[in-house]
């Protein structure tokens, strides 16, 4: 009789230990047996950059307002050219340079791809800063000669 009771009590702690796992909402009937609804991801409409005026294109040593043109003439080919919506961004660095230029283009009212942006990193969007990280990684500076 004992064995028995052993396989009784066995039993009775496996069903309450597995009882255990249910929610209240399972209990209560309350809940749903519905999965919860399926979110996508849409991307967003892409946002518009500012244009800077033809006048101010490549003035003062900054790539903002170089078209792609001018860029490639000036750095060559990037390390990495990534391609998004309506723009593209350009990464130009050396594997052991300790810096890393980023330059955003977008398309400038006639559609050619025209610099927006452009950063170093680390150092940040600065001209002094682009400047310096050009010149760890061999490219020509784009601050004016004086």
């Amino acid at each position: 009789m004992s064995s028995v009771m052993r396989r009784v009590a066995a039993t009775l702690c496996i069903c309450t230990s597995l009882g255990a796992c249910q929610t209240i909402n399972d209990l209560s009937g309350s809940g749903t047996d519905t999965p919860p609804p399926v979110t996508v991801d849409t991307p967003a409409p892409p946002v518009a950059a500012p244009v800077a005026p033809a006048s101010e294109a490549g003035r003062g040593g900054s790539l903002s307002g170089m078209n792609g043109d001018q860029l490639l003439s000036l750095w060559g080919e990037p390390t990495l050219r990534r391609k998004e919506t309506g723009s593209e961004l350009w990464t130009y660095g050396k594997p052991r340079s300790n810096c890393s230029l980023l330059v955003y283009l977008y398309p400038d009212s006639s559609g050619q791809l025209t610099v927006m942006r452009g950063e170093a990193l680390p150092g940040g969007a600065g001209d002094a800063a682009i400047d310096s990280c050009a010149r760890a990684n061999s490219l020509s500076s784009v601050k004016p000669v004086s």
